[in-house]
């Protein structure tokens, strides 16, 4: 770096003709007094079915911007644990490059870095200062993490699988989840991953609903969400016969760093159970509401047709969500309604629906008491067919 040469040069073109053909892709970084480091490290055992090699991964933020990240098919381990070890050593070879450059550069970081990994066993294992058989084929890699932990420069930390960030870099995912997991690395990541305020929104397709004008529809919706100011996930079908999303000019561009408009299938499931979702806008289908409420989210409604309707007003009552005020004449709303509507299920006044939708949550998921509703329909059909018997019969 203190002796660039006409190589150096060259690389730097490239990088600026990379990023000319590249508008609108990259990494957003914030403006941070923070120079702490924090790394997160993870390993697929055995993934790849050709040569079961594991999937190693790792990314590694500065403050709360992230600087590094890598994703490789590692040596053939011979255990998940020692997987997951090879992964927490190749992370700490770059942290200690990292805190070596920035040192060089006059920014002195503070120590010890913490090394989130899910892996009990890798944790144990460098935190054990007896060689067995069980680590002997990572000999040096061994000694080289505890060196480490033990002078102070790493501290290992237990993440759930959950919140291990890292994941994403080892194992292949729907291009939905893709993006919202790339989502969450990016944007929203708040101090520590053991301290997470994320909030986003699972915005349903509109397209498919028989509304006069889409445009107007999907222009409010989306000057709405920008005028929340929230991260957002949104799941929009193009119109049939049209090959236009109808959203606002320049919208995809103001909101670029903070959301996602998703335009294929997504696994809806999967999604609304994914920690960074904090909210479910829906237009009150009965499968939707039951997905939603099964994730444990509070709802933010925008019914159009049929029983939407009805659904919105029962769930309202029962303090769940919040349906999206509309003129009652024409059905029509505004941006306004609609970042009022959202922004409320961050604020405190949604205090009391989070509480209710977390409650139904844990309804849904009693097997048990699905079970006896179960049973208690087949008795009650039984004993009905049973008295349509006899009046047949007489």
């Amino acid at each position: 770096m203190h002796k660039p040469c006409v190589s150096h040069l060259k690389v730097a073109l490239r990088l600026l003709r990379y990023l000319k053909l590249c508008p609108g892709q990259g990494l957003s970084f914030r403006k941070s007094d923070s120079f702490d480091i924090t790394c997160f490290a993870d390993s697929d055992w055995g993934k790849c079915l050709n040569t079961r090699k594991s999937i190693t991964g790792y990314c590694i933020f500065l403050g709360q911007d992230l600087i590094s990240w890598k994703s490789k098919k590692q040596t053939v381990s011979r255990s998940s644990g020692e997987a997951e070890y090879r992964a927490m050593c190749s992370a700490t070879c770059e942290v200690v490059w990292i805190v070596n450059l920035l040192s060089e550069l006059g920014v002195n970081c503070k120590v010890p870095v913490r090394l989130y990994c899910d892996s009990s066993a890798a944790i144990s294992i460098a935190a054990n200062p007896v060689f067995h058989e069980r680590t002997k084929h990572f000999e040096l890699d061994l000694y080289f993490l505890r060196e480490k932990i033990s002078s102070g420069f790493i501290q290992t930390v237990k993440v759930d699988s959950g919140s291990q960030l890292a994941d994403i870099f080892t194992k292949g995912l729907s291009a939905g989840l893709f993006f919202l997991d790339l989502c969450v690395v990016k944007w929203f990541r708040v101090c520590t991953l053991l301290y997470l305020v994320i909030f986003s929104l699972v915005l349903r397709d509109w397209c498919s609903v028989l509304v006069d004008d889409h445009h107007v529809v999907n222009t409010e919706l989306a000057l709405g969400l920008e005028l929340s100011g929230l991260p957002f996930f949104w799941a929009l079908r193009k119109p049939v016969g049209s090959t236009e999303l109808n959203l606002p000019d320049g919208f995809l561009e103001r909101t670029r760093d903070r959301g996602v408009v998703w335009t294929s299938w997504v696994p809806q499931l999967q999604i609304l159970n994914h920690e960074s979702v904090g909210g479910f806008l829906t237009h009150c289908g009965w499968g939707s509401i039951v997905e939603g409420l099964m994730s444990g989210h509070p709802l933010i409604m925008l019914p159009f047709l049929v029983d939407q309707g009805l659904n919105a007003r029962i769930l309202v009552d029962k303090q769940v969500g919040i349906e999206v005020p509309r003129n009652e004449e024409d059905g029509s709303f505004t941006k306004e309604s609609v970042a009022r509507s959202v922004s409320v299920v961050v604020d405190d006044e949604g205090k009391i629906c989070k509480a209710n939708a977390l409650e139904v949550s844990q309804i849904f998921g009693d097997t048990k008491r699905e079970k006896t509703y179960i049973n208690h329909f087949i008795d009650y059909l039984e004993k009905k067919r049973s008295v349509v018997s006899i009046n047949d019969e007489t």
